[in-house]
């Protein structure tokens, strides 16, 4: 399973651990973007359950677990090596020092080396989440704008394979081109916005209107949709939002094809 790091960085630890975030409105899984509204019933397996229990034995029945889901991420997205995360998944597995050295062939002494390594990495780490978030709170550290940093930084250093665009698009669109879920990651929202350009004509003029009823189409939420190709710069408008237009067609490589 690929599972990204960036899917959960804009989230608290506190969020990460429970897999799922809250608001006024609902709890939405951070592993998948499914919704639970507050105050509506739901039926899992015959039986009636709130929103807050559906979105935990949703996490359950879909993803196993929170800690399933970390323990799939790659090792070099989370700063450590191969073998560390192959050894983490045998501490969540229960298995002793002597047993993992068995299955590694290499001495206890070696497993016991790598626990005190992980637990010293832990304490590091702890420390300098204390100084980022003091230095956020005392405004030392830009923010605000980390969302498009991180993808101007991803789409300069690093382009998108056929592979990737085609899991993402698997992921998070049905084959009619309806969006099931609004991926968090940077380089799936990029993706996942310029497969929605497919729908808009180059040199083209929209309304407000036009364009809400053909994101309205897509996804539920059109109105984020909608913003988001403004913020990241594949829509443009007037000062009045009455007109709309591809800003920069030369963006997508596919676009040029659709009017031929």
């Amino acid at each position: 399973m690929d599972i990204e790091t960036e899917l959960f960085e804009d989230y608290s630890v506190d969020e990460i651990k429970r897999g799922f975030l809250e608001d006024e409105k609902s709890y939405t899984c951070l592993i998948c973007g499914s919704h639970f509204r507050k105050g509506e019933v739901y039926q899992i397996s015959g039986k009636f359950y709130d929103s807050r229990k559906a979105i935990e034995l949703h996490i359950k029945q879909a993803h196993q677990s929170v800690k399933e889901t970390l323990l799939n991420i790659e090792a070099n997205s989370m700063g450590i090596s191969q073998l560390q995360l192959q050894l983490l998944n045998f501490f969540a597995k229960g298995l002793s020092d002597k047993e993992i050295a068995e299955h590694l062939g290499v001495a206890g002494s070696t497993i016991r080396n790598h626990r005190y390594k992980l637990r010293e990495r832990e304490r590091q780490n702890k420390v300098f989440i204390a100084l980022m978030e003091t230095l956020k709170a005392d405004g030392h550290v830009a923010k605000g704008n980390s969302q498009m940093d991180r993808a101007k930084e991803d789409e300069q250093n690093m382009g998108v394979s056929d592979k990737e665009r085609k899991r993402v698009l698997d992921k998070y669109m049905t084959a009619s081109g309806r969006l099931k879920s609004y991926p968090s990651y940077e380089r799936s929202k990029r993706i996942i916005l310029e497969a929605i350009l497919v729908n808009f004509y180059t040199g083209k003029k929209y309304s407000e209107a036009e364009i809400d009823r053909i994101l309205g189409s897509i996804y539920k939420d059109y109105k984020m949709i909608r913003s988001e190709l403004i913020m990241y710069h594949y829509l443009d408008r007037t000062n009045t939002g009455a007109v709309y237009w591809l800003k920069d067609p030369n963006q997508v490589e596919y676009l040029n094809q659709i009017e031929k």
